[in-house]
């Protein structure tokens, strides 16, 4: 598969479709991408996610889906990116979370999109690039 097709799924995105009262626009774009193999995350969603897990539910669906979704490795390549970023953020004005960084590293490092709900990712895409 292309890595154009993925799109890197932020921690965001997967909260609110494990939500029971979460967004149903959200929780089918997301099972689109999972049903069309093109769901893909990094190791720091992963914890992420993990760190804010409150039922077995949540906990036996992310562990269904650590195996099926791709994942991006984050690289050297990545921790490069995410150096320029982090300073034309500033340079900007913006503080953004370095968890934040480290994901739209990884995308743009693996020249894919990403899927988000955070607003910090608005000021990085919007403002900052």
């Amino acid at each position: 598969m292309a890595s154009e097709e993925l799109v890197l799924v932020d921690t965001s995105v997967w909260i609110e479709s494990f939500r029971t009262d979460g967004d149903e626009r959200i929780r089918r774009h997301l099972a689109e991408l999972i049903l069309t193999d093109r769901a893909a995350w990094c190791e720091i969603v992963i914890i992420e996610l993990l760190n804010g897990i409150r039922s077995e539910m949540e906990t036996k669906k992310l562990k269904e889906y650590i195996e099926e979704i791709h994942k991006l490795p984050i690289t050297d390549g990545v921790w490069a990116e995410g150096r320029k970023l982090i300073q034309r953020c500033r340079m900007k004005g913006y503080t953004i979370p370095v968890t934040d960084i480290v994901i739209a590293s990884c995308a743009l490092y693996h020249n894919v999109s990403l899927e988000y709900r955070d607003r910090h990712f608005d000021y990085i895409f919007k403002e900052v690039l």
